[in-house]
């Protein structure tokens, strides 16, 4: 188990408080540009990698492990700006997904969010590789897509 990073935009962020998105997918990059597809490589049903192969189907030299694995943590990256409470000196964060304030007028890149001011955090409970065209209408109100 690992801690890491994932970001989402403002939408998906709405939609993770919302209770709405409970499934996210990432894509899969080849690592050799001649790549014409992967396999699926898994120890006692785990996906533990992908290797590509080329259009002889002859697998090139290369194995990409997923990014996250059941049991890690993931906290969530999201625009955010750092604010000072009224008549006070203590600092606090605001988040893009909770308001449109017009008073702050320096938000942040998501990217840019230290750990310290993630206020959602995620269980990795299932990973697994799936071809995006068998996406199904259950799968796509799993993401936060209305």
């Amino acid at each position: 188990m690992s801690v890491k990073p994932i970001l989402f935009n403002t939408e998906m962020v709405r939609a993770i408080l919302d209770g709405k998105k409970t499934v996210t997918r990432r894509v899969i990059k080849n690592s050799h540009k001649n790549a014409y597809g992967f396999y699926v490589v898994s120890n006692q049903g785990k996906i533990v990698g992908v290797i590509d192969y080329d259009e002889d189907e002859i697998m090139l030299d290369n194995y990409t492990q997923p990014p996250y694995h059941p049991g890690d943590i993931l906290y969530v990256r999201e625009t955010w700006a750092k604010a000072a409470k009224i008549f006070e000196y203590d600092w606090h964060y605001e988040y893009r997904a909770d308001t449109e304030c017009e008073w702050i007028d320096k938000w942040h890149l998501s990217i840019h969010m230290p750990k310290e001011a993630a206020r959602i955090w995620l269980k990795v409970t299932d990973v697994r590789v799936e071809r995006l065209q068998d996406i199904n209408s259950k799968d796509i109100e799993a993401e936060g897509v209305n």
